[in-house]
């Protein structure tokens, strides 16, 4: 959908990951949205981005209600945080409003109007949570498991060739021993992780452009993003191509083309970049033998056939919720002829979490009752209302049926974020970025771009975040002048012979 360096790159392959929200379609929720209680102090960048999230749903749903969407709000939070850190004024006051920040962190200051230290302080403890190596014990587990695979290949090997040999008995002995080891195994790979998760910041500055030591400083220590100088004005095309390779990368090749061509060019002064990439699989995976054809309705009232898959649950979480948002007591039996879904209110909605291994991330899936009800239910959703309905779902037996997606959606944040609060920032005339450099600079595109695949063994998504900054006043420099011959309006004409001057034909267009 589209609406009006020595970089540094984090990996995650442990249980320590616990604030971080991949959301539209991937919420991974925070520790205590799992827990019993919420934290005492809401000054965090985990609720800001939950709330940030939210509004922007309810936004591109607004501005585009039968559209496919995805994006990542963590992605586009940070690279605004990070040229957040260089606003002054009412650019920055606008930004944090925008970005949700808690009121709690606002200041007398009207030149610093957010105490941004807790927000910087969680992004450095996030960013640096994902550099640290297994645990003693995960490591200890990692090994046990290799060791129990093999025992288990041999065991399995063995039974075969007894078999073949018409040993049935101590065939089958083996056997049984097989199931307990796979069972053992599959318990202990419960506790290991099993995803992927990237998060990378850059920073691309124009050679000419002074850019603030604090700045600079405060981007490397609390984003873990170096600036790389480049050569904008020379060669734009170039630069271009190097930040959508770096973007590239850092998503395993998920986000290609993050910025179009025309969107760095000669005026270009300074990009700054965001990109996560996750995979990880369903801690209880989809059977593919169960996956068939089953009817989906396109915008509630067009059916089509998709390929669903299948799954009884048994150690997920589940709820359903009325309209206001409150627990709805699902019943625990039915009449045997009643649909599954008797009773509930029409106008409310189910809710599922489904874990992926590791147990640190999920997937809620968020389904109205209505057919018709999403755009009524996004409208519906805040933070809080997320928070509430996490900590209030259980576990219990459901069985679910849930399409295989793929989706990929690109936008141009310029306008929905104008529409947000954030005006000054995109102003030449009006944005104070002096905490970046003296050089005056305002945001000439925002380019948000996400991807999203859930099949029967798991997710993978990706998504990159570019702020791109300009010049607020051009440099003045010679550029080639191409002349111009519009007729739009009556003219004469003239056919004569060049060499000697000689006209053959004179004439005039008065009206066509």
């Amino acid at each position: 959908m589209q609406l009006p360096f020595n970089p540094s790159a984090t990996k995650l392959t442990r249980r320590s990951f616990q604030q971080l929200a991949i959301s539209a379609g991937l919420l991974a929720l925070p520790r205590w949205g799992m827990a019993d209680s919420p934290p005492n102090s809401d000054d965090n960048l985990t609720i800001a981005n939950n709330r940030f999230a939210l509004q922007f749903l309810q936004s591109i749903e607004t501005a585009a209600h039968a559209e496919n969407e995805v994006f990542s709000p963590i992605s586009i939070e940070s690279a605004l945080l990070m040229t957040l850190e260089g606003a002054h004024e009412n650019t920055a006051a606008e930004m944090g409003s925008t970005l949700c920040l808690p009121a709690s962190l606002k200041t007398k200051d009207s030149r610093d109007p957010w105490a941004l230290e807790p927000i910087r302080k969680e992004m450095t403890a996030i960013l640096r949570s994902l550099q640290r190596s297994d645990s003693i014990n995960e490591s200890r587990t990692t090994e046990k498991l290799a060791t129990l695979r093999q025992e288990l290949e041999k065991t399995n090997r063995r039974a075969a060739q007894l078999a073949q040999q018409q040993k049935y008995n101590e065939s089958q002995a083996l056997s049984l021993k097989a199931m307990a080891l796979a069972d053992q195994i599959n318990e202990l790979a419960k506790s290991v992780d099993q995803y992927k998760l990237n998060i990378a910041n850059s920073i691309w500055a124009d050679n000419s452009l002074p850019v603030e030591h604090e700045f600079q400083n405060t981007l490397a220590q609390d984003y873990d993003a170096a600036i790389e100088n480049v050569n904008f004005s020379g060669d734009p095309e170039t630069q271009r191509t190097r930040i959508n390779e770096w973007v590239s990368t850092a998503t395993e090749q998920k986000i290609k083309e993050l910025l179009s061509v025309g969107t760095v060019t000669s005026q270009t002064q300074m990009v700054l970049a965001n990109a996560v990439y996750f995979h990880g699989t369903w801690e209880d995976p989809f059977q593919e033998s169960q996956t068939t054809p089953k009817p989906f309705f396109n915008l509630g009232s067009n059916q089509t056939l998709v390929s669903t898959m299948f799954k009884y649950c048994t150690s997920s979480r589940y709820g359903a919720f009325t309209s206001d948002g409150k627990l709805f007591n699902s019943p625990s039996t039915l009449p045997e002829d009643a649909e599954p879904t008797a009773g509930y209110p029409q106008s409310g909605c189910q809710v599922v979490e489904l874990n992926y291994n590791g147990g640190d991330l999920s997937m809620m899936i968020l389904l109205p009752t209505n057919r018709n009800g999403l755009g009524s239910l996004i409208q519906t959703l805040s933070a809080e209302r997320i928070e509430s309905w996490a900590n209030s779902l259980e576990k219990r037996d459901f069985r679910i049926e849930l399409p295989k997606f793929k989706l990929e959606a690109k936008y141009d944040l310029k306008e929905l974020l104008t529409s947000m609060g954030m005006h000054d920032a995109f102003q030449a005339s009006a944005a104070d970025f002096s905490a970046i450099s003296p050089q005056g600079l305002f945001i000439s595109e925002v380019i948000h771009k996400a991807f999203i695949e859930v099949n029967e063994k798991g997710t993978e998504a990706a998504a990159a975040t570019a702020v791109v900054m300009a010049p607020t006043s051009a440099q003045i420099a010679d550029i080639p002048f191409v002349p111009e011959l519009i007729a739009d309006h009556p003219f004469a004409f003239l056919i004569r012979h060049r060499h000697t001057g000689l006209i053959l034909f004179v004439g005039k267009v008065e009206q066509l």
